[in-house]
């Protein structure tokens, strides 16, 4: 996994100093991505919360690597990045830098590396001074996307551009960082960056609306899950994760895949299959072997035997976790798919 801890730094040139308009209280933000958090986009990375190498979110969970300096929101794969999902201003300011030329691109190394000697590890992005030393800064934005400029005032969930992948971005996300006097704040806690995972919370700078949709805990996020008539490559389902309405009962196979982030090792995977008739086509369980931010895992029938009949067949794929009472906790994602003559 890159690093974009810096992407910060990106863009950070672009940032005037000096005093905004002065309040009394940190910002309240809102959600800054128009999408349906846990449907169409998901938090995947939060702001590192202990110093050093080590990494761990601010409920010591897996969802951050080592120096990640803001929240990661994504999208399923580069389609939907391709649909126009707009950024959104979470609190009201004044816009104080933007980059609007960085391409978007694949994730490939040799991308990522032109945006470090570049210095735009940030990508296309938007700062935005609330004030009493607060600021926004919103990263990875698609190219020529961004539709404000120095000196714009913003109110909350004003269009500010759309996701993209340019920067330091494997995948396409909006990255937002909130600072306090130069400091990386984690608007889960209210804290700064390095405060540790286990320190008592002073807060939260999200609205009331948005704490009502975050995940109460710690647990793996499946993203996309669907059917394949084949193996699917893992390159092509980061470009488009669509799962088919339909496949042919002259399917070479019925592959069933998921993708998830946030696994532990040994988190269960429990994957089924069932026919038209409701019986089980198709079953596989296996732990997962390490930690890891994103992977995906697949199961599946060859039908060099002509197996499969005409009908709706069903998918459910479990990620579950066990928590500190040894109880299982399961995350579910179901998928259907009908085949056909």
């Amino acid at each position: 996994m890159v690093k974009i801890g810096a992407a910060a730094a990106g863009l950070a040139a672009l940032v005037l100093a000096g005093p905004g308009p002065a309040r009394a209280e940190p910002p309240e933000l809102q959600w800054p991505v128009d999408c349906r958090l846990g449907e169409d986009c998901w938090v995947v990375h939060h702001v590192d919360a202990v110093p050093g190498p080590e990494a761990a979110d601010f409920r010591c969970g897996r969802l951050t690597y080592d120096d990640h300096q803001g929240t990661d929101i994504a999208l399923r794969d580069r389609a939907a990045m391709f649909g126009r999902i707009g950024v959104l201003a979470a609190a009201a300011g004044t816009v104080v830098g933007t980059r609007n030329s960085a391409l978007d691109h694949l994730g490939d190394s040799a991308a990522l590396q032109t945006s470090r000697d570049q210095g735009k590890e940030c990508g296309n992005g938007v700062a935005i001074d609330h004030g009493d030393g607060w600021l926004t800064q919103y990263c990875h934005m698609k190219s020529g996307s961004v539709l404000v400029s120095k000196g714009t005032e913003v109110q909350p969930g004003d269009l500010l551009g759309h996701v993209g992948q340019s920067g330091l971005a494997q995948f396409p996300h909006l990255h937002l960082s909130v600072r306090h006097q130069g400091r990386n704040i984690d608007p889960f806690t209210l804290l700064p960056m390095g405060s540790g995972c286990e320190a008592s919370p002073e807060g939260s700078l999200w609205s009331a609306a948005v704490r009502e949709m975050l995940p109460a805990e710690d647990a793996p996020i499946i993203v996309a899950a669907g059917f394949r008539p084949s193996l699917p490559q893992y390159e092509a389902l980061l470009e488009d994760s669509a799962s088919p309405n339909s496949l042919s009962v002259h399917s070479p196979a019925l592959t069933f895949w998921a993708m998830a982030y946030g696994l532990r090792e040994n988190d269960r995977w429990e994957f089924v299959i069932r026919d038209p008739d409701g019986r089980v086509f198709h079953r596989q369980e296996f732990a997962h072997p390490k930690d890891q931010i994103r992977a995906m895992r697949v199961i599946g029938r060859r039908n060099s035997d002509r197996i499969l009949r005409p009908g709706v067949y069903e998918g459910q794929v479990s990620v579950i976790r066990r928590n500190s009472n040894g109880e299982a906790e399961p995350v579910v994602k179901t998928v259907r798919v009908e085949i056909a003559r």
